[in-house]
């Protein structure tokens, strides 16, 4: 239970927005002797680093899974969660069109049993729209940040109706839903 342990205090660490901690609880899974384990691990270091603001090294541990050529079920899934990170990191950067293109494809591609991959697609997604709403206000371009903004609506719908048993994707989308609406 050593993995599932430290895995478990990053995750609790990272929810309680102490990174430099949650950061030192995965480092001590990067090094278990499992690719995909790492790989999760990994992609848990990209969230915590994307949710403090530092964009270039979450796209640094984002990239070091999409290199792992593990190919099992769960290195897979996790080599699509790496995609949607990086997506985020593109979110993020104002490249709001590569991001939802990006995530459309993962959920095209996405088992519909990874319901954690789903809602978390969804979320991106959603914010990916948001975020490009945004700027398509500033430009002055009602009707399509308008457009935007509902499809942005329906993408946090997803996670809301389709994907509420994953407690901290659904809370991601109600709250949004909530300053959309």
């Amino acid at each position: 239970h050593y993995v599932e342990c430290w895995e478990t205090l990053g995750d609790l660490f990272a929810a309680a927005g102490r990174y430099d901690d949650a950061e030192k609880a995965y480092a001590k899974v990067v090094v278990a002797p499992f690719p995909d384990v790492q790989m999760r691990a990994r992609v848990a270091q990209g969230r915590a680093r994307l949710a403090q603001g530092d964009i270039a090294a979450a796209r640094q541990a984002f990239d070091a899974v999409l290199q792992s050529d593990a190919d099992t079920d769960l290195a897979r899934s996790q080599h699509m969660a790496a995609r949607l990170g990086k997506a985020r990191c593109d979110a993020a950067e104002g490249n709001h069109q590569e991001a939802i293109t990006t995530v459309r494809k993962i959920v095209a591609n996405a088992s519909p049993e990874d319901t954690e991959l789903n809602a978390r697609a969804y979320n991106t997604l959603g914010t990916a729209l948001r975020e490009e709403a945004a700027a398509l206000d500033e430009a002055g371009k009602d009707a399509a940040a308008d457009k935007a903004r509902k499809e942005a609506l329906m993408a946090f719908l997803h996670t809301d109706l389709l994907y509420f048993t994953v407690p901290e994707a659904h809370a991601e989308a109600l709250g949004n839903l909530n300053e959309l609406w």
